[in-house]
């Protein structure tokens, strides 16, 4: 059991992150935070997250330049820089099953606030 005082302290030290190390990520580990990951709370228990563990350096690569292309897209200048993905270890993607809540703004809504949660744990 976590004390209130554990959590405030962890929820005080969580951060944005852009820049990794090279240490290896064992199964083990990754294979936890995913189970965490999947006990997120989400609209209507619809749990619409799918999760990809990459590993393989072209795959992270490539994946590294759409994610450029699409921070350009988004902000310009002002895209945030991120350390070369085919170097870190391991990325896990997370992914919504978008047709879950139907379109428009409150299927958005109910999407966004089911996968944020799980992101969070994860």
């Amino acid at each position: 059991m976590v004390t209130l005082e554990e959590f405030e302290a962890f929820a005080a030290g969580q951060r944005a992150i852009r820049h990794f190390t090279d240490r290896e990520v064992p199964d083990e580990l990754v294979e936890r935070l995913l189970r965490a990951a999947t006990r997120a709370p989400s609209a209507r228990n619809a749990q619409p997250w799918r999760f990809v563990v990459v590993r393989e350096r072209e795959t992270k690569r490539a994946l590294g330049e759409l994610f450029d292309e699409l921070g350009r897209q988004f902000y310009g200048a002002g895209a945030p820089d991120r350390t070369p993905w085919e170097e870190v270890p391991v990325l896990i993607a997370v992914c919504s099953a978008r047709d879950v809540f139907g379109g428009g703004e409150a299927g958005a809504a109910a999407l966004g606030a089911s996968i944020y949660p799980a992101v969070q744990n994860l």
